[in-house]
């Protein structure tokens, strides 16, 4: 069985993040080994990205598709079918506003903080509930960074690369509150 959702206004949650813009959906349900899975997948042409923390977004003019694979939320015997979520992340291209607000994922013993900047962001995630992977890439021109008492500005370039363990849903990243 399968659902298809015009273009229209969308918005979606996922890793204490919000998309919100126009793009389209789907929605699929899917027969495996021993029990169905739903297949949502959303793919923004133009949103807006925001942690849900902030009242403004910080990321604007995103091209994302998404893949959220759940066990069947229609399955009795599923009782939780977020905690066992599959998300998939293709960053086609996103402008992000303020990367001040990404500070909490700095880790908390570095003496580096973002006091501003704007970047642009492309990259994959994916995250199970056991494991993430992917490479993003941000690059920045004239970002203000403090570094210990110093502070420096320039262009910045970070090739990320995510592999290994994930925190527990719901658990904010090392130094957030």
């Amino acid at each position: 069985s399968s659902l298809q959702v015009p273009p229209q206004p969308l918005s979606v949650g996922f890793l204490g993040h919000r998309a919100e813009g126009s793009g389209k959906a789907s929605v699929r349900l899917e027969k495996g080994r021993g029990r169905g899975r739903a297949r949502l997948t959303v793919a923004f042409d133009d949103a807006r990205l925001h942690r849900r923390d902030e009242d403004e977004p910080s990321v604007a003019d995103l091209r994302m598709d998404a893949q959220i694979l759940v066990p069947d939320p229609f399955s009795a015997s599923v009782a939780d079918p977020v905690a066992d979520a599959e998300l998939s992340l293709a960053i086609h291209s996103a402008r992000v506003t303020d990367m001040s607000p990404y500070n909490p994922y700095l880790p908390g013993h570095a003496p580096v903080s973002i006091l501003q900047g704007e970047a642009s962001l492309v990259g994959e995630l994916q995250v199970t509930p056991d494991s993430a992977a992917g490479d993003l890439l941000v690059t920045a021109g004239d970002i203000r960074l403090a570094v210990a008492d110093q502070e420096l500005s320039g262009d910045l370039r970070l090739d990320l690369l995510i592999r290994g363990g994930v925190q527990p849903r719901g658990q904010a990243p090392a130094g957030e509150q």
